[in-house]
């Protein structure tokens, strides 16, 4: 068993050498770290893998601290640019169309919106629709129509994004 006063003797050696190395340290971990990337990006991975629950209490952790000041950045950033807001939009009010095929109820599609509505007003919080199966994304697009909505709270539409879906690969 070491002792604290030992303990406390090798931090201090370390210290020292990383003080009086610091550079040729620096050096070789690059070094290291340019020979060994796929080793380092499936340490990563499995770090991910085996600690979900962990990263996604520090992120929103870490997002609650600041979401007042994200907030403050995007409507500053809106102001700022509103050509590229505009731009944006049109852009997902033509993948909407591109994605609504002609047999779409569009009665029933409008039906979703005003439940979310409604329940934005009567139930409180943000509701949104949701594309079950998402507009855009790297494997799958899904269509815009009634099969494919449904009404959820924003918090979960978002934690969503585009990467899941029902039957995802």
């Amino acid at each position: 068993m070491i002792s604290d006063a030992e303990k406390a003797y090798q931090r201090a050696y370390q210290k020292a050498y990383y003080a009086k190395n610091k550079d040729k340290l620096i050096s070789y971990s690059k070094e290291w770290q340019a020979e060994n990337k796929e080793r380092l990006r499936e340490r990563q991975r499995r770090y991910e893998q085996e600690n979900k629950e962990k990263i996604a209490a520090r992120c929103k952790a870490r997002y609650e601290a600041s979401k007042e000041k994200i907030a403050a950045k995007r409507r500053e950033y809106r102001k700022e640019n509103p050509g590229v807001v505009q731009a944006n939009r049109a852009r997902r009010k033509a993948a909407l169309i591109c994605a609504t095929p002609v047999w779409a109820d569009l009665a029933a599609i409008r039906e979703f919106y005003a439940e979310a509505l409604f329940l934005t007003e009567v139930v409180g919080g943000i509701w949104d629709v949701d594309h079950i199966v998402p507009l855009r994304s790297k494997l799958v697009c899904g269509l815009h129509n009634q099969f494919n909505l449904r009404v959820v709270t924003a918090e979960e539409n978002r934690s969503k994004g585009n990467r899941h879906w029902p039957d995802m690969p």
